[in-house]
């Protein structure tokens, strides 16, 4: 167990120490493997080593260490995480924002990425000789359904869960995506990494809630995955985006203006789509939250008039001090089963902001390597 004076002190540390942890071993296995020390697993063995490491670094770990820390059982753990229901419509909302932050992605990597060869930046990637229906499936596993699940595991709920400890919410959201930009050790990556975190971040710290953020990654990587698809075997599913690219490079002038439209046009569906899912998940989930509080404390209510008046004959008047003790408790009791308390955030209570210097150390460390890490990708390629 990680020692600190208060809970939120020992969350901070917790996160700061196993997120340190995970950067060590993540950027030793990608060192280990651009300089050919993994190529004995053969491109099978490495896809399973990327698989573990997806399980293990970034879903297991973040999920254990938090648990032996504040000697909470992984279900508390969760909670606190943001693992709460979702409703249909918050569900069908979330797929629509992840379908306008993949087109708003291509956009972006396409700029990215003639900015960056214009440098002499060369990915290193190479092309698929095959990609038969067996390897849609893997890549869909491996580069989608992994990935979303747990890298939103250890950064909008290990990492922004920690920073939020220790910092406002607003640092807490912008240092967490910035390092998730850097995890990818890419420099073409990092640009709308960091962006898609942005909004990841903040959708999952308004609304307490990450299976938003999961299904949003979720959709990116697959409609990525599946673009690629599409383009290697003609079955011209990417017409639009590649009709509007051919446009936007062969008419200079207006191709920007039109780019610019698009843009624009996107980024208001986004912040109409966003607006919803939040009426939908967290608006609705406090109003259904408050009414129930308020059904029993009308019960309550009625139930000490009635003693009250057979005992005195005067109708039972409760302060205002004791409204809010009945609310809080009501609130913290019933509020489990909506996912806005947990053991942990009870724990943690109004306990004061305090920055630890020991965990800022972790974080401030976990950056450089990061940061290193993505400079090299520059000057050598994808490491």
């Amino acid at each position: 167990m990680i020692k600190g004076k208060t809970v939120s002190s020992r969350i901070n540390r917790t996160a700061a120490i196993t997120y340190f942890a995970i950067v060590v071993v993540f950027v030793l296995i990608k060192v280990l493997n651009h300089y050919g020390v993994m190529d004995f697993l053969g491109s099978d063995g490495k896809m399973l080593l990327s698989g573990g490491m997806q399980i293990v670094l970034f879903g297991f770990i973040p999920m254990l260490a938090m648990g032996l820390s504040l000697k909470q059982k992984p279900l508390e753990v969760a909670r606190f995480y943001g693992h709460k229901k979702i409703s249909w419509k918050g569900l069908i909302l979330s797929v629509l924002i992840g379908i306008v932050v993949y087109i708003l992605n291509v956009f972006l990597t396409s700029f990215v990425s003639t900015f960056l060869a214009s440098w002499g930046y060369s990915s290193g990637a190479s092309a698929l000789t095959a990609f038969p229906v067996e390897l849609l499936i893997i890549e869909l596993i491996f580069v989608a359904v992994l990935p979303a699940i747990c890298e939103e595991t250890s950064h909008r709920g290990m990492l922004l869960g920690g920073l939020s400890a220790g910092r406002k919410r607003s640092s807490a959201i912008f240092l967490s995506s910035l390092m998730f930009g850097l995890m990818h050790c890419n420099i073409a990556q990092f640009f709308h990494a960091t962006v898609i975190g942005l909004l990841l971040a903040y959708i999952v710290s308004v609304s307490e809630n990450i299976y938003p953020a999961i299904i949003i990654h979720f959709m990116n990587n697959a409609l990525s995955v599946v673009m690629s698809y599409s383009r290697f075997h003609g079955l011209g599913l990417d017409f639009i985006s590649s009709y509007t690219f051919d446009f936007i490079n062969n008419n200079f002038l207006l191709g920007i203006v039109f780019a610019i439209a698009l843009i624009i046009i996107l980024l208001v569906i986004l912040k109409f789509l966003v607006n919803r899912l939040f009426k939908t998940t967290i608006l609705k989930q406090l109003n259904d939250l408050n009414k129930r509080i308020l059904i029993e404390i009308e019960r309550d209510d009625y139930f000490e008039n009635m003693e009250s008046i057979i005992k005195t004959g005067q109708i039972y008047k409760p302060s205002e001090l004791e409204d809010f003790a009945r609310f809080k408790a009501l609130f913290y009791h019933f509020g489990k089963e909506y996912g806005f308390t947990s053991k942990i955030k009870t724990a943690v209570g109004d306990e004061p902001m305090v920055r630890d210097k020991i965990a800022t150390a972790f974080y401030v460390t976990s950056f450089v390597i990061l940061g290193i890490m993505t400079i090299l990708s520059f000057v050598w390629g994808v490491i």
